[in-house]
């Protein structure tokens, strides 16, 4: 295929661009979502991102009282992000909808560039992006407040980089190697994250040492917030 012919297949990247765009400004958002996994983040990152700063659960304490206290139910990434959303202006429920949508396009425009990078037929290309844009389930994960798209953006980099290399700057050294910060940030958005680890062990079984340091680096890497929820009353 010539350059010009592989340019022109891009054109399908718009697909899932459009359709997600399309859901966000839709119905099909559910703006406001009456639903309390929204508010489990959200107030945690507005307690965060408040004076004097604290980490609670509030909306949830009344009927968990461990809610609280420091905890792995809640990891501090997504959080975070969403008090960096509110503070550039991106406040409201529907406005903090386009992190979990921004996780949904990413891995659906990833999964099909690994398709055109790969040359796969353009009916094959063009049905996955109708089928990733519009499929339910993908879609209600990512209408709601919480991570779980981001978490599979998180595996579909690890298996688009692990295909196609990763990029110069996410190079394997000494102490570092990609998978184990993907590992880290899914891990970090929310425990159901270990769900990845099986990915990369099925990728890297043949080669343990490079397993053994993925997993050595992802675990220092967790850490400081491990220590933090055993110091923390």
């Amino acid at each position: 295929m010539t350059q010009l012919g592989k340019y022109r297949r891009q054109w399908i990247l718009l697909v899932p661009l459009i359709g997600i765009v399309w859901v966000w400004i839709s119905s099909l958002s559910f703006n406001p979502v009456p639903w309390p996994d929204d508010s489990a983040f959200f107030f945690v990152s507005k307690d965060l991102f408040s004076w004097p700063p604290r980490w609670v659960m509030i909306p949830q304490a009344p009927f968990e009282p461990t809610y609280r206290i420091w905890n792995f139910n809640t990891m501090p990434l997504f959080p975070i992000l969403i008090g960096i959303f509110r503070g550039i202006g991106l406040d409201g429920p529907h406005a903090l909808k386009l992190l979990p949508l921004s996780g949904w396009f990413l891995s659906v425009f990833f999964i099909l560039r690994s398709l055109l990078r790969g040359n796969a037929p353009l009916f094959l290309v063009f049905s996955a992006a109708i089928a990733l844009t519009f499929e339910p389930i993908l879609r209600w994960s990512s209408v709601i407040t919480r991570p779980e798209s981001l978490i599979g953006l998180m595996g579909v980099l690890i298996l688009f980089g692990y295909r196609f290399g990763f990029p110069g700057f996410l190079r394997e050294r000494k102490f570092f190697h990609p998978v184990a910060l993907f590992l880290w940030a899914g891990a970090m958005l929310h425990f159901n994250a270990i769900h990845l680890v099986p990915l990369a062990i099925v990728l890297y079984w043949r080669e343990p040492k490079t397993l053994l340091k993925i997993g050595a680096v992802t675990f220092c890497g967790l850490l400081p917030w491990i220590a933090t929820i055993a110091l923390k009353p």
